[in-house]
């Protein structure tokens, strides 16, 4: 997984789960906060301070995603689209965003 942040490049489905899954268990992570309210407090702002680079990650790994698949970026953004992303495979020809995934 190189270039986590870049929305340059082509990722296949499997780096694109991993990835999607890392997200899933910090997300638990993070909402998984117990009665203490002092801790409560500590998690919520940490959340609010990771919440950008994570948004930032799951959309780069999402963009290069499409990209492997031959579309744009902005794809990710129809509703559903992620259950396509999951199971559709991506072009095994070099397209306008790099060369195929091993």
């Amino acid at each position: 997984m190189k270039h986590y942040f870049s929305f340059n490049g082509r990722i296949g489905r499997k780096e694109y789960f991993l990835s999607y899954l890392a997200v899933q268990i910090i997300s638990m992570f993070f909402t998984a906060i117990p009665g203490d309210d002092a801790f409560a407090v500590i998690m919520f702002l940490l959340m609010l301070v990771s919440i950008v680079p994570i948004l930032w990650f799951i959309y780069a790994q999402g963009a290069k995603r499409c990209h492997d698949m031959g579309f744009s970026g902005w794809f990710q953004l129809i509703p559903l689209f992620v259950i396509v992303m999951f199971f559709m495979r991506g072009e095994d020809k070099i397209n306008q965003y790099g060369a195929p995934c091993k």
